[in-house]
């Protein structure tokens, strides 16, 4: 299970001169979709008793977010962390992620969220199938795994469909799929005095010189730009069902609130 940590967005900043992030002393959270993967990612371990780890890529400070997926309930988490990674794209973290999963898990399923309020991760889940040349199930709502094959709901734009594959697979997890389980206070000792946070290096990678540069970026950001948010007046006439019909159709439309009805 791929998961990441990204600055509140509560707190964030653009600096409108020079284009970029205003980042100093902003506190950091787990992206809130992962939370939705890890619940569907505990709720298949309760199903079928699979161990779940979490994985993400960062700087070692990152091992705070980590251990909330611990306290969570996942059984193991790696953190790989290394100046090479810093300016890892998203295709660079996949290709990252390929490595390690290979070399430190070996899973049959793996899970990614959907996307992240940075706009930084929607590709990662895509890309790491393509590289893994698994079949990939978007947007997905429920899991449950029957007869060898995984399937469940996913979103496909204006509709939702059951879909399933047999594993190994890659699986994106829909925003709002499920309502994440807060942790326990057992669960929180246990993460934060009992278990630990697996830091890997490239150096543990087993990565040679010659395959190095599969992990540089080909991309980079060059600005972000804050828009200003005009507020859209719009009166609904008709009856009250059409009208909250209609209503709850537009805040979804917007992003406002979760799945379209």
């Amino acid at each position: 299970m791929l998961v990441q940590r990204v600055p509140d967005p509560n707190r964030i900043a653009v600096d409108r001169k020079t284009g970029k992030l205003i980042t100093a002393d902003i506190p950091y959270i787990l992206n809130p979709v992962d939370l939705n993967t890890i619940e569907l990612a505990l709720q298949l371990k309760e199903a079928t008793a699979a161990e779940v780890v979490a994985l993400s890529i960062d700087e070692p400070a990152a091992e705070f977010e980590m251990r909330e997926a611990l306290a969570m309930g996942c059984d193991r988490a790696l953190l790989l962390a290394d100046e090479a990674f810093e300016k890892a794209d998203t295709l660079a973290q996949a290709s990252l992620f390929r490595t390690a999963l290979d070399r430190f898990v070996k899973p049959q399923v793996v899970l990614a969220a959907s996307r992240s309020i940075d706009h930084n991760w929607s590709t990662v889940g895509p890309q790491l199938a393509q590289l893994l040349d698994w079949p990939l199930l978007i947007e997905a709502e429920s899991l449950e795994l029957r007869e060898g094959r995984l399937g469940g709901v996913a979103h496909t734009g204006a509709y939702r469909a059951r879909v399933e594959a047999e594993p190994p697979l890659v699986v994106t997890v829909a925003r709002d799929a499920n309502r994440p389980r807060t942790p326990s206070s057992w669960g929180v000792a246990k993460a934060f005095d009992e278990k630990n946070v697996e830091v890997k290096t490239l150096r543990d990678l087993g990565v040679d010189p010659t395959t190095r540069k599969t992990f540089e970026p080909k991309t980079r950001l060059l600005r972000v730009q804050q828009q200003d948010i005009k507020r859209e007046r719009r009166r609904l006439e008709g009856e009250p069902a059409e009208v909250g019909r209609l209503l709850a159709r537009r805040l979804v439309d917007q992003g406002w609130v979760g799945r379209r009805p």
